[in-house]
């Protein structure tokens, strides 16, 4: 069914006005696609210069990875940038993402919103779900948050829910590694998948499709993360082990705590609670944020010292 044709929206004005946004953006979003469209066919000869591929991978690091997902491990990803070990599907995701922040003279002539969307259409042409592996997971949660950036909710659930699916047939937190960050990394887009996933299907009303699944182990602390290298063994210091800083994990429990939210809030709807089962929903609710932020360490509470000092580690944006 068309858009316009759904029924008029009766529950309140958030999806009325995403509505009406999604229509303002078809107009835009058509003439972008086409522009595109009918640009030569990028391939890996088309990549940007050099010196412009790792600033906008830069770029993509200060102002997408670690905002609307994080996945990598930025040192060793830079290190295959450098060595061209980066597929292009996956570069031609971060430039479309990146390109925008971008002030170089390549861009010249071309408006912050419309560069992106020559780049997404080459990593869409090299985008094949039939390729079953961990960067096509990736990829989907890239041109997911392209999307998002874009306003095209649909279009970003989908991607996510391609990716989420992809997930779990790979099996991707218990899928054979050759070394622990690529472990990490299986790990951290596990559960990007699953954050998005409580955001994005609340915005188009439609069901979750990852497991609230207590066996797969949360995300590392960052800063050990950071340091780790690129083998099995890992390299960590028993002094790094001792520097607690698992922002990420503490996204997740957050996390879990607002999927139960909404659907106590979608119960409260439709099953028209009241009285008693109302209040107890509500307290315990309540508790589940009181019980985590008491159990957040001291050092990772909102302070200046504490932003500054995590600043001071490269986390400041995270």
């Amino acid at each position: 069914m068309h858009l316009s044709d759904r029924p008029a929206d009766n529950e309140g004005g958030y999806y009325a006005n995403r509505r009406a946004r999604l229509h303002e953006n078809i107009a835009t979003q058509q003439a972008f696609s086409l522009q595109a469209k009918t640009s030569p066919n990028l391939d890996h000869e088309d990549l940007p210069p050099t010196a412009l591929r790792q600033a906008l991978v830069e770029l993509y690091f200060d102002y997408i990875h670690d905002q609307f997902h994080s996945m990598y491990h930025k040192a060793l990803f830079m290190d295959d940038v450098i060595n061209d070990r980066i597929p292009p599907m996956v570069l031609f995701a971060i430039f479309a993402l990146a390109a925008r922040f971008s002030a170089d003279e390549f861009f010249n002539g071309t408006t912050p919103r419309e560069r992106g969307e020559v780049y997404r259409v080459a990593s869409e042409r090299l985008f094949s779900i039939r390729e079953l592996t961990p960067t096509t997971v990736q990829v989907c949660v890239l041109l997911g948050a392209y999307a998002a950036a874009s306003g095209d909710t649909d279009v970003e659930n989908l991607y996510y829910s391609m990716g989420g699916r992809l997930s779990l047939v790979l099996d991707l937190p218990n899928r054979p590694v050759t070394s622990l960050v690529e472990r990490e990394v299986n790990i951290r887009t596990w559960w990007t998948l699953c954050m998005v996933d409580v955001w994005s299907s609340t915005a188009v009303r439609l069901p979750r499709i990852m497991p609230f699944d207590g066996a797969v182990p949360l995300p590392v602390d960052e800063i050990p993360f950071s340091i780790m290298s690129n083998d099995l063994r890992g390299h960590v210091s028993d002094h790094t082990l001792c520097i607690s800083s698992p922002l990420l994990a503490e996204m997740v429990k957050l996390n879990r705590i607002l999927a139960r939210i909404i659907d106590f809030n979608r119960a409260c709807v439709s099953e028209h609670l009241e009285g008693p089962l109302l209040e107890r929903g509500i307290q315990e609710l309540s508790r589940d944020l009181d019980v985590w932020l008491e159990e957040v360490p001291h050092h990772m509470r909102d302070t200046p010292a504490n932003l500054e000092a995590f600043a001071s580690r490269g986390l400041g944006r995270m």
